[in-house]
């Protein structure tokens, strides 16, 4: 596959190991062209590919889609960041730390950390860390998602609770503008007149449903600074991801049983369409506005379906897969970006 036609990129993974590979607008995925850690993400950022290793390693790669193999750099970032996200924002990079509570800002010419924004003081529970999630940048201000995340009393270490999350909005210098309150454990993404907040704590298996948080989708209007009413209420399922794809938001989902699902919402009827089938979490998706193509990554296929796991190509509108069949992959889909 030549790199003209490359229109995603994405992390294959088992876990253990990753590789950073690229898909077309078909959803067909080249093999593995760089070698990543079971736990990583890739964001595109100004035709710059950016590979941020979490977990076991703490690291991000800077990588030139029409050579691959070769990084053009590679920075270390302080042990136990545990990064969750990377954008571009006034001309630097800016790394959302889950495990200390920093913010680093990087230089995108060599990948040197050129400041750390420390937001532990928005912390909610005495360990101080108010564990930031993804970031999105809408207007000319940046947006972290703070989970404040702490143990349940009941099973330390293995269950998490949160009271309330919060959007902190950052200036281009790195200063804390305001800090939005919004549902607990908050994930977000930039949609199309605001940014997707989908809060609610994960329920998943040797958790019982009733330690489950229930939470909703909501649009945060960041021109006026306002959180608006439930999109989409969590029946059963967690709210996981959502993706703006033109007409609708694709909403990832996920049971008790690590089950995920598709939702459709369409922002101005309301209207919810389901894809009838349900594959193994984790799945993930992208959008490319230009084409207005939607792939979605699912990482166990649905019974009956495929022996590996899948880039399925997405109609949003009618939320189902298109074809006959989705594309396998050499190692199942851990996370896309869109070029």
């Amino acid at each position: 596959m030549p790199p003209e036609s490359y229109a995603y990129a994405g992390i294959l993974s088992d876990f253990n190991v990753g590789g950073l590979a690229f898909g077309d607008a078909d959803g067909r995925f080249t093999a593995p062209v760089l070698a990543t850690s079971g736990d990583a993400l890739v964001r595109p950022v100004d035709g710059v590919v950016y590979v941020v290793e979490r977990g076991t390693v703490d690291a991000v790669s800077a990588v030139d889609p029409v050579e691959p193999d070769a990084p053009v750099w590679q920075v270390a970032l302080p042990q136990g960041c545990n990064a969750h996200d990377l954008v571009g924002f006034a001309e630097r990079l800016w790394v959302p730390c889950h495990g200390t509570g920093d913010v680093l800002v990087l230089d995108p010419a060599e990948g040197e950390v050129v400041q750390t924004v420390p937001l532990a003081h928005l912390a909610e529970g005495a360990d101080g860390n108010p564990e930031l999630d993804a970031a999105v940048v809408a207007g000319d201000h940046l947006y972290v998602a703070a989970q404040r995340l702490y143990d349940d009393p009941e099973v330390p270490g293995v269950l998490l609770e949160s009271d309330g999350g919060l959007l902190v909005e950052l200036d281009a210098a790195g200063a804390v503008v305001q800090a939005h309150e919004v549902g607990p454990n908050p994930r977000i993404s930039r949609v199309e007149g605001g940014i997707a907040v989908l809060s609610g704590l994960f329920v998943f298996p040797g958790a019982s449903e009733s330690r489950a948080t229930d939470g909703d989708l909501r649009i945060f209007d960041a021109e006026q600074g306002v959180l608006g009413p439930a999109v989409l209420e969590e029946t059963g399922d967690d709210l996981f991801s959502a993706i703006d794809a033109g007409e609708r938001l694709v909403v990832l989902t996920v049971d008790a049983d690590s089950n995920s699902e598709v939702k459709c919402v369409d922002l101005r009827t309301g209207d919810v369409r389901r894809w009838s089938a349900r594959a193994g979490w984790f799945i993930t998706s992208a959008h490319r506005p230009i084409e207005g193509s939607t792939i979605v990554g699912i990482r166990r296929p649905p019974e009956g379906g495929f022996e590996t796991g899948v880039a399925a190509v997405f109609d949003p509108v009618a939320c189902m897969p298109l074809g006959d069949a989705p594309t396998c992959t050499t190692l199942e889909p851990y996370d896309f970006a869109a070029l």
